[in-house]
């Protein structure tokens, strides 16, 4: 399995896109699994087909027109190349990679968003042989979507998120809202394309990064406990040896704020179970334990606290020193400290654990959305869980952004009190923004949505090629928003319209509210 980054249009938090692989049929888990392939031969590929994505990437025509000469098998004449080019970067608006497809061991297709809103599948057929050079790109292209359009005047909730299914195409969409004490949740849709099975309420979807907040609710909890502190360091909790020396000042709010050097961990290709089966120990926690402990006693890729790069690796990081401390594996914290607490009964943090759960969707060569997970399957390692690894309902990702409303507003809970909380969102001493907005631990300041003037969000997103999620909180006028969708591509595109069409009709009451007053 690859993930690869991507920017959103409403964020600058960066979405992890699996790139998944598709399975042969007789593979009955369901899940997508590529046949055995050699490790560096997967990569090579693997590297030709993102080096084309940046060589349109960076706009220089000189750059798309080495990459034929470094990566394919076929000499393309200069004036080619620029009709292909000013396709991409002039007519299209330039490629976001937002997952890829391997449907053969030499094929990749890479599904891309274009600047102007389309859809571009890009298929890439390779030589069999090393050095497994590039034979074939035979793009595909669906023009921008019309846009969704919501009926200012609408009353019912499931009304609404069934116009928005309807006209994004996702197969699955969930929306909840929490409003001055009250929540209200709705879901529209099958469990998976083909199926009959109508997705149900207490359905479970995968959050990915979203998670990455209850990785920090688990910090804030054990720091209520005394167990941690903000600022505990690698070279508090961790001993001597077991780290490089450039790890060893750097405090827990550093990896939670993607500014502690940890290596990204946003790629892993198809060969990387092969190496997490290679660790050592025979639970998943154990080979875990092992992959960060490896991974931590390498340099990191920049100073700490000099520079900013998002990176499940920190958040890895960080729900490992959380283990140490408490001699509990990350799984169990998440359910003692997170889920018990707030009554979230249908969440889980690994596949499976959720028998009731809708498929994830991606887009298959031929450009229609295709289910990749079947039977409770995930297919993002359990290595990165502390970064993305929790699946839930609406309700419970719902009932967890309430509960971060609450304690904003003053009230304590079983979670955390309400200056914990607090402390949580607040940007801690000596922390630098990231990527211009205050992000502290799965936390960032972007407003999704158009808000009032003065108001304030706390947000964070997460896609992984297959699912999206976001929740938002807006302090000021006391709610808070979530969304699932079981495709990320089209939850994105029913984020805008759904949360904007929620909020619009929220001021509307409250403004009849104050009249009556």
């Amino acid at each position: 399995m690859f993930l690869c980054r991507t920017l959103t249009a409403f964020s600058t938090l960066l979405l992890a896109s699996v790139i998944a692989t598709a399975a042969p049929a007789q593979q009955d888990s369901g899940m997508a699994v590529a046949g055995p392939t050699d490790q560096d031969s997967q990569r090579l590929r693997d590297m030709r087909a993102e080096a084309y994505i940046e060589a349109i990437a960076s706009e220089d025509f000189e750059a798309f027109l080495a990459w034929y000469s470094d990566h394919s098998s076929t000499a393309l004449q200069s004036e080619e190349a620029r009709v292909s080019f000013d396709r991409y970067v002039g007519e299209w608006g330039g490629l976001s990679p937002r997952g890829i497809l391997a449907p053969a061991p030499d094929t990749l297709v890479i599904d891309a968003e274009a600047g102007n809103g389309g859809q571009v599948s890009l298929q890439f057929a390779f030589s069999s042989s090393p050095p497994h050079l590039v034979t074939s790109i035979t793009p595909r292209y669906s023009p921008p979507p019309p846009p969704v359009v919501v009926l200012p005047d609408w009353t019912d909730l499931q009304a609404l998120l069934d116009a928005v299914r309807e006209q994004t195409g996702v197969p699955a969409v969930a929306v909840g809202i929490y409003d001055r004490g009250r929540i209200e949740t709705a879901i529209s849709g099958v469990r998976e394309l083909g199926g009959d099975d109508e997705a149900q309420i207490d359905d479970a979807f995968d959050w990915a990064s979203v998670g990455k907040s209850v990785t920090g609710s688990v910090i804030a909890s054990l720091v209520e406990d005394g167990v941690l502190r903000w600022d505990s360091t690698v070279g508090e909790l961790l001993e001597e040896g077991e780290f490089h020396p450039d790890y060893r000042a750097v405090p827990l709010w550093m990896l939670a704020s993607h500014q502690a050097g940890v290596p990204a961990h946003t790629n892993f290709d198809m060969s990387f179970e092969q190496v997490i089966s290679a660790l050592p120990g025979e639970t998943v926690a154990q080979k875990r334990a092992a992959y960060i402990s490896g991974m931590l006693q390498e340099a990191p890729e920049y100073s700490p606290g000099t520079d900013a790069e998002y990176s499940n690796g920190g958040f890895m990081v960080m729900g490992y020193l959380a283990e140490r401390a408490t001699g509990r594996h990350w799984e169990t914290l998440v359910r003692q400290h997170v889920f018990a607490p707030l009554g979230m009964t249908h969440s889980a943090t690994r596949a499976g654990a959720n028998e009731s759960r809708v498929s994830g969707h991606m887009r298959a060569p031929d450009g229609e959305l295709e289910p990749m997970r079947r039977g409770g399957e995930m297919m993002l390692p359990q290595i990165i869980a502390a970064a993305g690894g929790v699946n839930g309902s609406i309700g419970d990702l719902t009932t967890f952004a309430a509960a971060h409303m609450q304690g904003l507003d003053g009230q304590d809970l079983a979670l955390a009190s309400a200056d914990l909380i607090r402390q949580l969102h607040a940007m801690q001493p000596g922390q630098e923004q990231f990527n211009g907005e205050n992000y502290t631990f799965g936390w960032g300041d972007r407003c999704v949505i158009e808000v009032p003037e003065g108001v304030t969000c706390r947000s964070h997103n997460g896609g992984n090629g297959m699912f999206f999620a976001q929740i938002l909180l807006i302090p000021e006028l006391d709610i808070a928003l979530t969304l699932l969708a079981s495709n990320t591509q089209a939850g994105v595109r029913a984020l805008d319209p759904t949360f904007a069409a929620v909020l619009a009709r929220y001021r509307s009451e409250q403004a009849v509210m104050s009249a009556s007053n």
